[in-house]
């Protein structure tokens, strides 16, 4: 591969199961969210070379998010996909995902939630649902991968699933041939699968 190691840093509910399926399909071994009790400690010890990255070449969604300028440094020549969505159709979504019984208090119980809760708090300021703080955090963090990748185009796709943005963006980008199969689609609430 002419990649280092690719990170998927777009947020929860912007494609990023999805995106974690179709590298995995591209031959990328990659994760989703991982929220493991090693990275946890790497991560909160400042610790960017993760364990985990020895094992796939790819990583979506939390903690990429977080920590994606961090990960440009310590891993040279990376590709960088920010998944993005219309921020209202976002809105809704995670309302819907913090409304379900994941987000209730037995998900407090197990040291992989507690990490994951941890990210969540990290990322929006919160672990609770506020639509102010969540679509204040969606447009920062957007802005801030912008104005980190201005100067390095080459490095970063923005990539919208939702509206169709699949293998024809997504296979240049990492230089690989486009599939012979539909793009995955996980997660699907109210959009048609998308070829």
């Amino acid at each position: 591969m002419k990649f280092n190691k690719v990170f998927g840093i777009g947020l929860n509910k912007t494609g990023t199961n999805s995106l974690n399926l179709a590298l995995n399909i591209l031959g990328v071994k990659s994760m989703h969210y991982p929220h493991d009790l090693q990275t946890y400690k790497e991560l909160i010890s400042c610790n960017y070379k993760l364990s985990i990255l020895k094992e796939y070449d790819a990583i979506t969604d939390l903690p990429s998010a977080l920590y994606f300028n961090h990960y440009d440094e310590v891993y040279p020549n990376s590709k960088f996909i920010l998944t993005t969505r219309e921020r209202s159709s976002w809105i809704k979504s995670v309302r819907n995902q913090w409304s379900s019984n994941i987000f209730i208090e037995p998900f407090f119980e197990s040291d992989y939630k507690k990490v994951a809760m941890f990210f969540i708090s990290s990322m929006y300021g919160s672990y609770y649902f506020s639509e102010q703080r969540f679509a204040y955090c969606y447009d920062k963090h957007i802005e801030s991968v912008l104005d980190y990748f201005k100067d390095k185009k080459d490095s970063l796709l923005l990539l919208d699933v939702c509206n169709g943005d699949v293998w024809n963006k997504l296979c240049p980008f990492l230089e690989l041939e486009n599939p012979l199969i539909s793009f995955p689609w996980e997660n699907k609430t109210n959009y048609k699968k998308l070829t």
